[in-house]
């Protein structure tokens, strides 16, 4: 069971890789788990279906198995050990929908029949765009877009702090006054693609910049795509793709944390918990840390086919994930009552996965055309390492 998804039948702009895949695969569910920028979605096929494994799909990209896991909450081992209670940064938000071409969405017993138990949740596979042979072709979208926060169900200071504002010391509107603004995204992409009949080329690039409805929530994006695709002979193709994406993210404390501004004020306590005389210095007491994440991403991908016979076929493929994510949370002097100290926590989280795959088919079809077969058989193997450093000072 095959769910193919073509980005040639999406009139719309897509922002995100997720944005893309809701409401548009059969039996995909695919539930934001934040408003934050860059925070990663949670995707179900099957719903869940083990209890000690992850329950997110295996991702592929062009034939090379890159992380996936991380895509939603901040859980270890997929995410990190802050007390932020942030959601870690989605390994989705790295792909550019621009550079897709199709996505398959692979589910059910294929799944495991063709990726092993770890597939129970079903595979994901991302094919990005080649190029075409004639001449070169330029691509540029720039798209601009804005987030007006609906705060109909956002308590405000009448229902959370009743005797300050009957005494006058702060406005009923405070908290939409002066927390809440309009979030806005600018996204710039540009592209070439050409080549011959023997040599074909994509290259692409793209610059993304979004601020989120609430402070201190930001992300930026610069990526970088290339992919090479050569006819040496009647007989071997050689392709090569590479991805490289830095990004970074600002956030607040949110969630269940205690310092997160949004549910002091909503719940009544942010005087008790900032330890301040009034609202304003309260919420300037919960602005003053610094939460941010880098991620440097390079995806490669390479792969050899030769066509032995008109019917038979090998190929081997190969392909390298490195992702490298740093976290840091600064909480100045000052931001925690009754402590004369400060507090900086550094997480560095390092992942890098090698694909390996070998495979050979042969197809045969009878002269009438009534009868065919088509055999495959293959092997695949991946190896991933993990580096995790935690720290904190004061």
């Amino acid at each position: 069971s095959i769910s193919q998804l073509s980005l040639a039948d999406i009139p719309e702009p897509t922002a995100s890789v997720d944005g893309l895949l809701q409401a548009r695969v059969p039996g995909m569910m695919v539930m934001q788990s934040s408003a934050s920028q860059g925070s990663g979605a949670m995707i179900r096929l099957r719903g869940n279906v083990s209890v000690a494994m992850s329950n997110q799909p295996i991702l592929y990209v062009d034939g090379v198995r890159v992380r996936s896991d991380g895509l939603a909450r901040n859980v270890p081992p997929s995410g990190s050990s802050l007390r932020s209670n942030n959601d870690i940064v989605s390994p989705l938000n790295d792909i550019s929908p621009g550079d897709i071409e199709r996505i398959e969405v692979i589910k059910g017993a294929a799944a495991t029949t063709l990726y092993g138990t770890e597939a129970a949740a079903g595979v994901i596979q991302i094919f990005t765009k080649r190029g075409r042979p004639g001449d070169a072709r330029f691509t540029f979208r720039s798209e601009y877009g804005y987030d007006t926060p609906e705060l109909k169900y956002m308590f405000d200071m009448p229902l959370t702090f009743p005797d300050q504002v009957d005494a006058g010391e702060v406005s009923p509107t405070f908290m939409q006054d002066n927390f809440w603004r309009t979030g806005r995204s600018l996204n710039n992409y540009l592209s070439v693609s050409g080549g011959s009949d023997a040599i074909t080329y994509n290259v692409s690039g793209r610059i993304q910049n979004e601020e989120g409805v609430q402070p201190k929530n930001e992300s930026t994006i610069y990526a970088v795509r290339g992919a090479l695709q050569a006819n040496v002979n009647d007989k071997v193709t050689i392709d090569a793709s590479g991805n490289y994406t830095r990004s970074s993210y600002g956030r607040l404390f949110n969630g269940t944390a205690i310092a997160d501004p949004l549910t002091t004020f909503e719940v009544g306590d942010a005087l008790f918990f900032s330890g301040a005389g009034s609202l304003q210095e309260a919420l300037d007491i919960f602005l003053m840390p610094d939460i941010d994440e880098t991620v440097n991403r390079f995806i490669f991908g390479g792969g050899l086919t030769y066509q032995i016979t008109p019917n038979w076929f090998a190929k081997v493929r190969t392909g390298l994930d490195y992702r490298g994510n740093q976290q840091r949370i600064i909480e100045p002097i000052g931001f925690t009552p009754g402590e004369p100290t400060g507090q900086l926590q550094r997480f560095d989280r390092t992942f890098t996965s090698f694909t390996l795959e070998a495979a050979t088919g042969y197809s045969w079809q009878s002269a009438d055309g009534n009868i065919g077969n088509d055999i495959s058989v293959g092997v695949q193997g991946y190896r991933e390492d993990l580096s995790i450093i935690n720290s904190v000072g004061t």
